[in-house]
């Protein structure tokens, strides 16, 4: 199944902060922001659009926050539509089609160090199949 890309804008509530050490640019890369929103609930929000080779639209908007008690984590809202757009176009190629027995999945995973794991399990702590 191939996914065409629609849409996709970064929104921040403030500009990336200039890092300087010793008189030269640090940090990694630059994020590129579309566009900048004082009011905006989150520190930045990503929001693709993608249409499914079988006409299904997927929209997806991610919401991070670096302040320092909320930084691990990121709030991921997903919308699915039956649209019958089958490409990265505004023009619907399947118009009227209905979808049985279709449905999704959407699948995670943590990350768990060895030495973190080997220590847990010793001290008959949570595992990975007892932790869910």
């Amino acid at each position: 199944m191939g996914w065409m890309r629609r849409f996709r804008s970064c929104t921040g509530r403030f500009a990336d902060p200039e890092v300087v050490v010793d008189g030269h640019a640090a940090g990694g890369k630059p994020t590129v922001l579309d566009a900048i929103d004082p009011a905006l609930p989150a520190d930045r929000v990503v929001h693709t659009v993608t249409n499914t080779a079988f006409g299904l639209t997927a929209e997806r908007r991610v919401h991070a926050y670096a302040n320092a008690f909320h930084d691990n984590y990121h709030l991921i809202t997903y919308r699915y539509c039956n649209t019958g757009n089958t490409d990265g176009d505004a023009a619907v190629e399947l118009p009227g089609q209905r979808l049985y027995g279709c449905f999704g999945c959407i699948a995670t995973a943590a990350v768990i160090r060895p030495r973190a794991y080997r220590a847990m399990t010793r001290s008959g702590g949570a595992t990975p199949s007892t932790m869910w």
